[in-house]
């Protein structure tokens, strides 16, 4: 049955979904007049809400409802004033106020990911810096660097601290309260929390924390209410002297769109990134994890693997365990020309998919959010001028099409234009940190590798 529970259900979940002035405009008043088993009703103020919401919001209103129905439900909107459900104003205001539950993080549990811990986090010249500030903060929370702000690509360790972060703390303070969450988690928790009417109980949990750490915080830009809601936890745990991490894929300043108050919050402590591994580094992360899966390899696997794996860790630890995996199930010798065999047709094996210039020309408009077609416009604004030149390199360094041909494929630039961009930002790369790490995400995205 479609009851005002459902309606009231739906809207939390427009309130996150919808920029804070577009709900409060159109659909914070509105209100549920009648329901059934396929239908619902919606009382709105006047006809100009009502003809608002039908020609804009519609679709995104019947999404949010047949979320929380479980099917398809029709919706009408009509003009009709807000009545008083099951009782007068007077008889619901004499009634006591529910108390509301304020659940305490649980303490910090990571059983099934002992083998992020401190111990295990192999340190190269690419991850010094946050693997340092990391142990820092874990040893004096609150205190070293408040908050800590570590960004890369993916598959380079970032949740590896995050989680060797809260594993030390709990070790060496098991009273404290650490809640580890993904930026997903949080706005997941806060619409349940709008849903069911219990957002006291939401920001008791997360302010309450003394350790609070959150990965993967580029997720929520464009969500205003996840937003808003960040940046009080942010203030309120902050203002207590409790210890706050974050972790992107990207410096704050990247991270659009966000709020400015939010970017300044992001970069007020250490802000530290980690980068792609070098070859000892990478050696030394497949040693670790042959050890840790008690595996002997050869140097010359070793070696081969970490001269063709070069992207990030995950890469290399999944190579390692699918090569070791071949020789066991197929009871070869465990050398160059097996590790070869089994990594056929991967990503960063030796037949790798062949990419287009669209394929980079896609994946660069969706990470900057700005349309393909205004990169290959004549648009010089540096909104559009700059990720145009990110282009240029990522086509010429993950194709094998030429100036020219990338030109033609740039809204017919002069090759000239290309070479150009394409020196522009290898210049840049080499002391531009955030640079590297948006171009290495970027890559990853063309490449599959999410």
């Amino acid at each position: 049955m479609i009851d005002r529970a459902t309606w009231n259900a739906a809207l939390g979940s427009l309130e996150v979904q919808m920029s804070s002035g577009q709900f409060a405009a159109w659909l914070k008043d509105s209100h549920f007049v009648e329901g059934g088993s396929n239908r619902l009703v919606v009382g709105v103020p006047n006809a100009f809400a009502r003809e608002t919401i039908e020609r804009n919001y519609r679709p995104l209103v019947a999404d949010a409802i047949r979320e929380v129905a479980g099917r398809d439900v029709g919706v009408t909107f009509v003009v009709a004033g807000r009545s008083e459900p099951d009782g007068s104003t007077a008889a619901r205001n004499a009634a006591p106020a529910a108390a509301v539950a304020i659940q305490e993080p649980a303490p910090f549990t990571d059983t099934l990911e002992a083998r992020f811990t401190f111990d295990r986090f192999i340190v190269g010249r690419g991850n010094q810096l946050a693997h340092a500030a990391a142990r820092q903060v874990s040893e004096n929370p609150g205190a070293a660097y408040n908050p800590l702000f570590i960004y890369g690509g993916v598959g380079l360790g970032k949740t590896h601290l995050l989680r060797a972060i809260a594993a030390a703390v709990a070790a060496a303070r098991p009273e404290a309260t650490i809640l580890y969450a993904t930026s997903e988690d949080f706005t997941n928790d806060l619409i349940a929390a709008i849903r069911g009417g219990s957002t006291p109980g939401f920001r008791g949990r997360y302010r309450s924390a003394d350790v609070f750490l959150l990965d993967d915080v580029q997720f929520i830009a464009g969500r205003e209410s996840t937003q808003e809601e960040l940046f009080h936890t942010f203030d309120a745990l902050q203002a207590q002297g409790r210890q706050i991490v974050f972790t992107s894929d990207r410096t704050p300043h990247d991270i659009k769109p966000l709020s400015d108050r939010l970017t300044t919050r992001f970069a007020c402590g250490l802000v530290a990134d980690i980068q792609r591994p070098d070859i000892e580094t990478r050696i030394a992360v497949l040693r670790a994890r042959a050890r840790t899966v008690g595996a002997q390899v050869p140097e010359a696997v070793t070696s081969h693997l970490a001269n063709s794996i070069t992207r990030n860790v995950r890469d290399l630890e999944g190579a390692l365990n699918r090569v070791l995996a071949y020789a066991d199930f197929n009871g070869v010798d465990l050398d160059v020309a097996a590790a070869e065999y089994a990594l056929q047709g991967l990503a960063y094996g030796p037949s790798q998919r062949v990419l287009v210039l669209d394929d980079v020309l896609e994946g660069v408009a969706q990470h900057y959010r700005v349309a393909a077609a205004d990169l290959v416009g004549p648009s010089r604004r540096r909104g559009i001028s700059s990720p145009r030149q990110v282009a240029m390199y990522l086509m010429r360094q993950l194709t094998s099409e030429s100036y020219p041909t990338i030109g033609a494929a740039l809204g017919n630039r002069d090759h000239s234009t290309i070479l150009h961009g394409y020196q522009k930002i290898s210049g840049q790369l080499e002391s531009d940190t955030g640079l590297a790490a948006e171009i290495e995400t970027i890559r990853a995205a063309v490449l599959g590798d999410r």
